[in-house]
C-alpha cells in the first residue's frame, strides 16, 4: 500500500511538472504574439469552453465530435509525400492545428519556409502554443498564427500557398476550407455548426451565390462571434434548430436569424430579452409554433421535414446487396437506450438537488418516476406523460419552472417511454422477420427474434440500399411527438420504398393515406397491415411508386430551403418557393428498458 502511494505521488509530481512547462511555453509565446499581433493576442485570451478536449494519462490530446472522442495525434506529423512537395520558396498554409504536433514537425523539417498556421478553435490554438517555443519565429514573422475568419486577409494568395490539412481536423473544417478557397463572396451567411441538414443548407445557400462560413457558436466567445460577423460582413446566421440566446446575439450583431427546427428540443425556448423582428423561425411541428410565439417570436411558421431528392433515391442493388439489405420488415433508427439512461440521470440530478438529497424523498421520487412509466406502458398510442408528471411531480415542476424555465423534465422521462415503445412495436412483428439498423442498444431485441444488422452510414448510400431493398419499411415515431411526420417517412418514400407509418393529422395533410402511404394507429393495426402487405406485395409496390412521386413533387429539401429564404427576405422570390403546400390499445408482454 505504501509503495502504491509513493508511485501515485511521483506520478502527480510528474504531471504537475508537465503543467508548469506548458504554462511557461504559453506565456512565452503569448508575450511574443502580443507584440506582433495584439488583436489576436486579445482574442485568444477570451474565456472559452474546453470541455470538448481532454488529455489522456500519457499526454495524448482527445477531441470530442458530438458524443464520440477522437485522438488529434494519429500519425499527426507531416507525411513524407508532403515534405517532398515543399517548395524551395513560398508559404506553407497549415490548415488545422490540433495538438500542434504537425506544426512542430513541419518547422523541424523545413525551418527556412514561412508558415501560416490556421485554426478555428481558440482553445486548440492555445494548446498548440503550450507545446513548443515558437516565440522567435513569431517575432520574425516566419510563423504567423491565424484564427477563424482571419484567412480572408490572405485571400489573394490563398490558392498559391502549399496547403497541408490536419489529418483529422481537415475533414471537420471542410466548410471553412471551401469558403476560403472561393473567397471573395458578394454576400456572406454564417452557418451554425451541426449535423443533420447542415450540409444541405450550405449547398442551398451556395446555389443562391452566398459565401457560407461555418460558425461554432458553442465553442467561441461572444466577442469572437461578433468579430467574425464584422470581419466577414455577414448579413445573416442560418441555423438548423434554434439555440437559446441566438436571437440576442444576432440582434446585437445587426444580422437576421433564420432557423428551421427539425429535432425535438431537450429544453424549453426562453423568451429573448430583445425584440425578435430579425428572427425567422420555422418548425417541423405545429405545436412548437405556439411555443415560439408565446415566447415572443414574431415570425414563426410551420414547415415540415423533407428529403434531399438528389441523394435520397432508389438504389440499384446487386443480388449480394439484396441479401445484405433486404428484409421482409425493416426499421432504421435509434434504440434510444443511451438517451433514456442520460435523461434519467439528468432528471434525478435535479430531483436530488430539489429534495436536498434526502434518501426517503429520493426513493419516493424514483417510485413516482417508475409509476409514470408503468402507466404509459398500458397504451403507447396515447401519450400521457405530461398529465402524469403534473399529477406526481407538481411541486418539483413548479419550483423549477421559476428557477430554471429552460429545463424540460417531460422529455427526461419521455425518452425512456420512447425507447420502450420502439422495442415493443418491433417485438410484435418478429414472426414476419424483422431487421433493425441502428445503435448497439438494439442487441437486447435479438432475444425476441429480431435481427440486429449493425450500424449504418446514416447520410450515405447505405441508407438508400436499406430503404430500397426492404419489402416493408416501418416508421415508429417518438412517443412524445405523435403529431409530426418524421424524416424517415420522406427518406423512405424518396428511395422508392414502401412504408407503413404511424398515423397523425400532419401525415394525412402531407400525403394521401392508402394511395401514397399506409398508416397505422395502434400496434395491432400495424401487425395487421404488415400481414396484409406481406401477402400483397404488388399493391405495396404501387403505393411506393405514388409515394416517391409525392416527395419529388411536394417535399424536397430544395423547396423547403427556398421557402425559408424567400419568407425571411434573404432572397427574392425563386421558382418553386411556393411548392410547400399542405391541407392546412393495451399491449401484452411489455418489454421494459432497464435503466
Amino acid at each position: 500500500m505504501n509503495k502504491k502511494r509513493k508511485k501515485k505521488k511521483k506520478t502527480n509530481k510528474k504531471f504537475k511538472s508537465q503543467i508548469d512547462a506548458r504554462s511557461s511555453l504559453l506565456k512565452k509565446n503569448m508575450f511574443a504574439l502580443r507584440w506582433v499581433n495584439p488583436v489576436l493576442f486579445e482574442r485568444i485570451s477570451y474565456p472559452v469552453d474546453d470541455s470538448h478536449t481532454r488529455f489522456t494519462g500519457n499526454g495524448m490530446l482527445l477531441y470530442r465530435v458530438h458524443r464520440l472522442w477522437y485522438s488529434l495525434e494519429p500519425d499527426s506529423g507531416v507525411t513524407a509525400e508532403q515534405i517532398a512537395k515543399l517548395p524551395e520558396s513560398g508559404t506553407v498554409l497549415l490548415f488545422g492545428l490540433g495538438s500542434g504536433a504537425q506544426l512542430i514537425e513541419l518547422l523541424q523539417c523545413r525551418p527556412d519556409l514561412p508558415v501560416i498556421a490556421w485554426e478555428r478553435d481558440p482553445w486548440l490554438l492555445r494548446v498548440t502554443l503550450q507545446r513548443a517555443d515558437f516565440s522567435s519565429r513569431i517575432r520574425s514573422g516566419q510563423l504567423q498564427f491565424s484564427l477563424g475568419p482571419d484567412l480572408v486577409d490572405e485571400a489573394k494568395r490563398f490558392n498559391s500557398m502549399l496547403l497541408i490539412c490536419h489529418p483529422f481536423l481537415g475533414t471537420i473544417y471542410r466548410r471553412e476550407l471551401d469558403f476560403f478557397q472561393n473567397y471573395p463572396h458578394d454576400r456572406v451567411v454564417l452557418l451554425r455548426e451541426g449535423t443533420l441538414f447542415v450540409d444541405d443548407l450550405m449547398q442551398a445557400l451556395q446555389r443562391h451565390r452566398f459565401g457560407v462560413y461555418s460558425l461554432d457558436t458553442d465553442r467561441l466567445s461572444k466577442e469572437e462571434l461578433h468579430y467574425t460577423v464584422k470581419k466577414l460582413g455577414a448579413e445573416a446566421l442560418a441555423s438548423i434548430n434554434y439555440q437559446n440566446y441566438s436571437a440576442e446575439f444576432c440582434r446585437s450583431a445587426g444580422i437576421r436569424l433564420l432557423c428551421w427546427e427539425i429535432d425535438p428540443s431537450v429544453g424549453h425556448i426562453l423568451r429573448p430579452t430583445t425584440g425578435t423582428g430579425h428572427v425567422f423561425a420555422f418548425s417541423y411541428r405545429k405545436s412548437n409554433v405556439a411555443e415560439f410565439k408565446s415566447s415572443g417570436f414574431r415570425h414563426v411558421e410551420y414547415l415540415p421535414l423533407a428529403a434531399n431528392t438528389s441523394t435520397r433515391k432508389p438504389a440499384e442493388l446487386t443480388n449480394e446487396e439484396r441479401q445484405i439489405y433486404g428484409s421482409p420488415v425493416s426499421f432504421v433508427g435509434a434504440s434510444m437506450v443511451q438517451d433514456a439512461l442520460q435523461s434519467q440521470h439528468k432528471f434525478f440530478h435535479y430531483y436530488r438537488e430539489w429534495c436536498g438529497n434526502q434518501p426517503e424523498l429520493l426513493e419516493a421520487g424514483r417510485q413516482k418516476f417508475n409509476l409514470i412509466l408503468e402507466e404509459q406502458r398500458h397504451n403507447y398510442s396515447i401519450y400521457r406523460i405530461p398529465e402524469l408528471m403534473e399529477e406526481h411531480f407538481h411541486p418539483f415542476l413548479a419550483d423549477y419552472a421559476k428557477k430554471m424555465p429552460e429545463l424540460n423534465f417531460e422529455m427526461m422521462i419521455a425518452e425512456t417511454s420512447a425507447s420502450e415503445k420502439r422495442f415493443n412495436y418491433l417485438a410484435k412483428l418478429t414472426s414476419f422477420g424483422v431487421k433493425v439498423w441502428g445503435d448497439e442498444g438494439w442487441h437486447r431485441l435479438t432475444a425476441y427474434g429480431v435481427t440486429y444488422s449493425g450500424r449504418y452510414a446514416k447520410h450515405r448510400g447505405e441508407l438508400n440500399k436499406v430503404y430500397s431493398a426492404g419489402a416493408i419499411n416501418i416508421d415508429i415515431g417518438r412517443i412524445y411527438q405523435p403529431d409530426i411526420v418524421t424524416m424517415r417517412v420522406f427518406d423512405v418514400l424518396a428511395c422508392g420504398g414502401f412504408l407503413i407509418a404511424e398515423y397523425s393529422e400532419a401525415l394525412a395533410e402531407l400525403f394521401e393515406i392508402g394511395v401514397e402511404i399506409v398508416a397505422y394507429r395502434s400496434v395491432k393495426e400495424l401487425y395487421d397491415k404488415v400481414k396484409y402487405y406481406t401477402e400483397n406485395p404488388d399493391k405495396a409496390k404501387v403505393i411506393a411508386g405514388e409515394g416517391r412521386l409525392a416527395v419529388l413533387k411536394r417535399h424536397s429539401l430544395t423547396d423547403r430551403f427556398n421557402y425559408i429564404f424567400t419568407r425571411s427576405g434573404l432572397v427574392k422570390t425563386v421558382s418553386g418557393d411556393d411548392v410547400f403546400t399542405h391541407k392546412l390499445q393495451k399491449i401484452d408482454d411489455v418489454i421494459c428498458v432497464e435503466i
